[in-house]
């Protein structure tokens, strides 16, 4: 009995199909594996790139606390500021030394530059104004006795500097607004016979800094955030999320919003996990640690407030970049 046409085709696809679904079966193997291996680079290749946008993220940051120091210890080495702080002292006048008005004006990142007396009264004062700095008349000078950077700052010795938190600028108890990140470096001040003649105070605006970070660390992929050591928001995902700790949003911070993650970041130096979030990457910055280690040419050392009671160590901040899980995983494909 002949074989059917049909029975015929089918002895043939079944011939087939033993002969090459093995063959398939490999490639497709193979291929899968490839793939596989491609995601893997990929992402290995992401979380790479993740740390090194965030070292230059923390490196500028810190670049530019050196050079806070940097520019306090210029200013204090003045030849017509030790002429003042040597001369006679009741024929001292509130006249800054000239120079306070062109570096007020080239630097644009110091809101106040200041001379205190022993007393804690200011002698002498520049105000930025937004671009057009002024010497300050003195009748509208002030006594700061009782403000914790005077006494900070007058109790150290020479070569010694005093660094305040990075928090908001108050005015009369209250914030004031628009918000003005600000820092306070201070170091004392000493006539030609060694005796100490007050201090000299510099207000950094911080917004610089901030958004420095933000720009030097790329956000095109991911969010980089600066985080006190409470996981307060100095720069967050929106302003609306930052500085809580002095607007009274005591649940504006990463402790309340992703606190497995903060537990992550806080017990490490530096690390790089994922979680239902996404990828984060951190590392600590110590703003008064690296302060210090200035250039031989400027030597001292970086007191912070005892206001705070802290060691240089104990300040700190939190330099984090966390990339959304979907933008993590496309990055892969």
């Amino acid at each position: 009995m002949s074989q059917s046409p049909i029975a015929g085709v089918n002895q043939i696809i079944k011939r087939f199909l033993l002969m090459f679904t093995p063959a398939a079966l490999v490639i497709m193997g193979g291929a899968s594996a490839l793939i596989q291996s491609e995601v893997m680079l990929h992402r290995a290749l992401t979380r790479s790139s993740e740390v090194a946008a965030l070292e230059v993220g923390v490196k500028s940051t810190e670049a530019i606390v050196h050079a806070l120091i940097t520019d306090l210890t210029l200013l204090a080495a003045g030849d017509e500021l030790h002429k003042m702080l040597s001369g006679d002292a009741n024929k001292r006048t509130s006249i800054p030394p000239a120079d306070w008005l062109a570096f007020s004006r080239i630097k644009k990142i110091y809101d106040q530059i200041r001379w205190l007396d022993t007393e804690g009264q200011e002698r002498a004062r520049v105000n930025y104004n937004d671009g057009t700095p002024s010497i300050v008349s003195k009748e509208k000078l002030q006594n700061k006795s009782n403000r914790y950077y005077f006494a900070d700052t007058f109790k150290l010795d020479r070569g010694q500097y005093f660094m305040s938190p990075l928090d908001l600028n108050v005015e009369r108890g209250e914030v004031e607004f628009p918000l003005k990140p600000m820092i306070r470096i201070g170091t004392p001040l000493f006539d030609s016979n060694g005796e100490k003649q007050g201090i000299i105070l510099l207000n950094y605006l911080g917004e610089g800094m901030l958004a420095n970070f933000e720009r030097m660390s790329d956000t095109s992929n991911s969010q980089a955030w600066l985080l006190n050591s409470d996981g307060y928001w100095l720069k967050g995902p929106s302003p609306e999320l930052e500085w809580g700790f002095m607007l009274e949003k005591p649940m504006a911070s990463v402790t309340d919003h992703h606190p497995s993650a903060w537990n992550r970041v806080v017990s490490a130096e530096r690390g790089q996990f994922e979680d239902d979030h996404g990828l984060w990457t951190f590392q600590t910055i110590y703003p008064l640690k690296h302060s210090s280690s200035v250039k031989p040419e400027v030597p001292g050392e970086t007191a912070l407030s005892s206001y705070n009671n802290m060691a240089t160590t104990d300040y700190y901040w939190k330099a984090v970049r966390v990339q959304s899980r979907e933008q993590h995983y496309s990055s892969s494909w």
